[in-house]
């Protein structure tokens, strides 16, 4: 059994930690803290000692406080989605980045030096973040802006299809057929096999092309 690490009385961000609190559904050791702003929070303890959970929510709220005018924008959507997927645990995503450590660094918490960094390292409308190492989190080394073909190449858990001794991803093959990637995607998941994905004209069912 691990032993039990005690965090009482130690400082993650703005929260002081101020004892056990009720293990979470899954077993995780939970504790009780105060935020400097009076708040009292549970939260997990790899959470404090990861460096995802820093405050009660105060500290997030404040780094979406911006003086521009571009809330509403699709560039500031992207910006507030990374943080949300790396450091809200209620968000859907979160399970995929923030749970498994991918974590967004401090000097991109403020929304110009992010934009900043973008403009000046390739962003172009169109373009997608992507993270060079997918082990690691977002800061200025390990991303880059490339387009959406490029990234679904770069994830950890993309499909690769063998059909006439060629091998490639979903995307390369959708690229190279002149379909869509969530075209492949979906017949695969429907239960049609690779050959059937790949081959089979657009239009056409399964049944209708075996009859042929």
């Amino acid at each position: 059994m691990t032993k039990l690490i005690d965090l009482t009385g130690q400082r993650f961000g703005r929260l002081v930690v101020l004892e056990r609190a009720e293990n979470a559904k899954d077993g995780s050791i939970c504790w009780k803290c105060k935020c400097d702003c009076g708040k009292i929070i549970v939260t997990r303890a790899n959470s404090l000692r990861m460096n995802r959970t820093k405050s009660c929510g105060c500290l997030q709220k404040e780094y979406f406080k911006t003086s521009h005018k571009e809330s509403k924008t699709k560039f500031y959507k992207l910006w507030h989605g990374i943080i949300e997927r790396c450091e809200n645990s209620t968000n859907g995503s979160y399970k995929n980045y923030g749970a498994k450590g991918i974590t967004i660094c401090e000097e991109w918490h403020n929304y110009e030096n992010f934009k900043n960094w973008a403009l000046n390292n390739g962003y172009k409308e169109g373009l997608s973040i992507d993270r060079i190492d997918n082990n690691k989190g977002y800061y200025p080394e390990n991303c880059r802006w490339v387009t959406f073909i490029k990234q679904q190449n770069n994830k950890k858990d993309n499909h690769y299809i063998t059909y006439n001794g060629k091998t490639q991803s979903i995307s390369d093959w959708a690229r190279e057929l002149g379909t869509k990637y969530y075209t492949i995607h979906a017949r695969i998941k429907r239960g049609w096999t690779e050959e059937e994905a790949i081959s089979i004209p657009i239009g056409c069912s399964k049944n209708k092309k075996k009859e042929e």
